[in-house]
């Protein structure tokens, strides 16, 4: 059925070529909404650059997005990207597509509900209809939607890809190499030592070349990696020997990951250059999105607490409020109210008091 077309014979008050009894009720089918939203901090809408978008294929399934790689997610609409339909001929069925399908979903840049949406489908509750909308409190607490930490599988994944991929732009580079001579060393094993970041975990890595990919040593725990295929964006893996499908993209010194189960963010702090300013703290307050500054509700000369009130964001439709991360002084106040800031951009800059 065409609806548009339904919808404007109505308007113009011609009767419908159809009854109520011509209407059949055929199957079942589940959507979800993917958001560029943080579900581990409130739902938080996130803005910026789609550096890969690659929506799920199958039978059943049905995307309708509005982006593409490239595309930007701005403030000044709401934060839904795609909604993703699976159709199937028992509620059982659907929801086995939907969530294979959003386990091959890949999407890197803003931070992405897609996580949230395969935990909360994989719920007992969700599974057998019971799910209210009380879902969400009864389910995940008070803290909401958390992820655990990031495993070390996913650090050696990320860091097997971004070496493979380093290593094909050195042997570009090079001349007259043959392929066999890749890795190999007369005296001992080529290994690279590097800091590694995901959030607030942080691992030190030690990678070596194998016959069939990488071993990554992270103190007492190796971990080996071979890669069985790998077409720019998606690897397939071999991990401790299990087969495990990756989509990933390289951002310099960011490499983005995402497993069936979770997507990540891993950072090569040794190739990060970081100025004094990027590591002082939270007396630094910036904008946490693009949107408009509706107040300011310090001035220069205040004294402030840890967790108190300094401004009121609106983004996405939405009000976000930002809140100071210690104790201390107003010093500078950076932004305009009523003004549309970028993120990041300074708001204001609070100083320690002394002898704290």
């Amino acid at each position: 059925l065409d609806l548009v077309a339904l919808q404007i014979a109505v308007a113009e008050g011609r009767a419908l070529p159809l009854t109520q009894d011509d209407v059949q009720l055929t199957g079942h089918a589940i959507e979800v909404r993917l958001y560029t939203e943080d579900p581990g901090n409130d739902f938080m809408p996130s803005t910026g650059r789609v550096l890969h978008w690659a929506p799920p294929e199958g039978e059943g399934i049905r995307v309708d997005d509005g982006i593409e790689t490239g595309s930007d997610v701005s403030p000044f609409y709401d934060a839904m990207v795609a909604k993703i339909i699976a159709k199937g001929d028992t509620r059982a069925e659907a929801l086995r597509r939907l969530l294979a399908a959003l386990e091959s979903t890949a999407f890197f840049g803003p931070a992405t509900n897609r996580d949230f949406l395969i935990d909360a489908l994989s719920q007992p509750a969700f599974a057998v209809g019971a799910a209210t909308t009380a879902f969400i409190a009864e389910t995940y607490g008070d803290e909401g939607f958390q992820k655990d930490a990031p495993r070390l599988e996913i650090f050696a994944a990320a860091i097997a890809l971004d070496a493979a991929a380093r290593q094909n732009t050195a042997f570009g580079d090079a001349i007259a190499v043959h392929p066999d001579l890749r890795g190999w060393s007369s005296t001992h094993d080529l290994a690279t030592s590097a800091e590694y970041a995901c959030g607030d975990q942080i691992e030190t890595a030690l990678t070596s070349p194998t016959q069939a990919g990488v071993r990554v040593d992270f103190g007492e725990t190796a971990v080996e990696v071979a890669t069985a295929r790998n077409d720019s964006h998606r690897a397939e893996l071999l991990i401790q020997g299990e087969a495990a499908v990756m989509a990933y993209h390289l951002d310099e010194d960011r490499i983005h990951i995402a497993s069936a189960r979770e997507t990540r963010l891993i950072e090569n702090l040794s190739l990060r250059l970081r100025s004094n300013d990027e590591e002082s703290g939270g007396g630094t307050v910036l904008s946490p999105m693009h949107g408009k500054l509706l107040e300011i509700m310090v001035a220069r000369g205040d004294a402030v607490t840890k967790g108190q009130k300094l401004a009121i964001l609106e983004a996405m439709k939405m009000q976000h409020e930002i809140i100071a991360e210690i104790d201390g002084t107003v010093e500078l106040i950076a932004a305009t109210v009523g003004e549309q800031i970028a993120a990041d951009e300074l708001i204001l800059e609070i100083t320690t008091d002394e002898g704290e």
